[in-house]
Formats: structure tokens, sequence, C-alpha cells
């Protein structure tokens, strides 16, 4: 399902319907509510950062996996201001954290924004650490040596992460670190056969 709000078009997958359907399911209410509420709060902070610095996203994909921001190609933002956008979702998640424990005493809705946050701050992937330590290599060693760096460090913290994912999923029956895991593993490696642009 597709809309068009000013310039941004918004794409809404049939797998994220069906993947919240499911996590509704077995998952109950409360925590739906959570994972979904943490997950708005983390995309509306890196939106509101690019809004501040004048740049409005191209496209908003909401998928299985999480949420996409395509950004305009036209416009470029200081080295300054794109770490700024990518540090801003999990920032916004650490104080809705320290929000949710202060004032309301809600823990688990802590430990969900909690958890996004430093899940998103891995230097790995596609993750928000993973684009920020992107940009710092990219800057300090050009485009091609920090992108093959960077490269390097993402599967060095993906493949722990994969085989601790694999242990609670057969451990605890808990396979959400390793679907999560999975899915970062597989676009590293699809991104690092792909030809540079």
């Amino acid at each position: 399902m597709k809309i068009r709000i000013s310039n941004t078009e918004i794409e809404i997958s049939m797998f994220f319907v069906s993947a919240f359907t499911l996590f509704l399911i077995f998952g109950g209410i409360g925590a739906v509510f959570r994972v979904f509420s943490a997950i708005v709060i983390h995309e509306a902070g890196h939106l509101i950062c690019m809004f501040a610095f004048g740049e409005s996203p191209q496209s908003v994909e909401i998928k299985s996996f999480g949420v996409r921001i395509k950004r305009c190609e036209g416009i470029i933002l200081s080295y300054g201001r794109e770490v700024a956008v990518y540090l801003a979702g999990p920032a916004v998640n650490l104080v809705a954290a320290a929000v949710l424990y202060l004032f309301g005493k809600d823990t688990i809705g802590c430990a969900v924004n909690l958890s996004i946050a430093l899940f998103n701050l891995l230097p790995a992937g596609r993750l928000d650490g993973g684009n920020v330590l992107r940009a710092i290599l990219q800057r300090e060693l050009g485009l091609w040596k920090g992108k093959k760096v960077c490269n390097i460090v993402s599967v060095l913290i993906i493949v722990p992460i994969l085989i601790l994912g694999a242990i609670l999923a057969v451990k605890f029956y808990s396979p959400t670190l390793l679907i999560s895991s999975s899915y970062l593993f597989i676009t590293e490696i699809r991104g690092q056969k792909a030809p540079d642009a």
C-alpha cells in the first residue's frame, strides 16, 4: 500500500502487516504497543532531525524488518549533520527509556526502548551505528578504503551476534535476535557484493 504526504511517499509492506498480525497474536497487545511505539519514536527522531536540517525524505518504507527512510539525492548534509541524523533515532529511544523508567515506572517499555537504541548503535551493517562508522571511516580513510574497513568491522560484529541468536533460539525458544542478525548478515553480504556506485 502506498500513500503520498507532501513530497514523501509512504509504503507499507504486506510483510509488515503479516509480521504485525503474528506479533499481535503471539505477543499480545501490550508487547506490540511497546515495540511499535519504540520503533515510531526511533524513526521520528531521524525525521525530526532531517527536517530541522532542511531535508525531507523521498520515501518511507515500512517493512517486516523495520523502517527504511530513503533520502533525497539532491540534498547533501555536512558531515556533522549527517552523523546527527543517524544518532537522532537511538538518542530519542534513550530519552524515552529514561522517561518511562523515571516517571512511568514502565520497566518493560524502558527495556524495549533501550534495546532498540543499543542494537541500532552497533557499528554494523545498515544500522545507525554502522552508518556513523561508515561516515567516519570514509571521511578519514577515503571512500573505498573506509567502505572496506567498515565491511570487515560489520562482519566481525554481526557473526558473534548471529551465533548468540542461534543459542538463544535453541535454549530459550526466542528467535528474535537470530532473525534480526540473519537479516543484517544477509543484507551486509549482499551490500558487499554489489558494485560500487
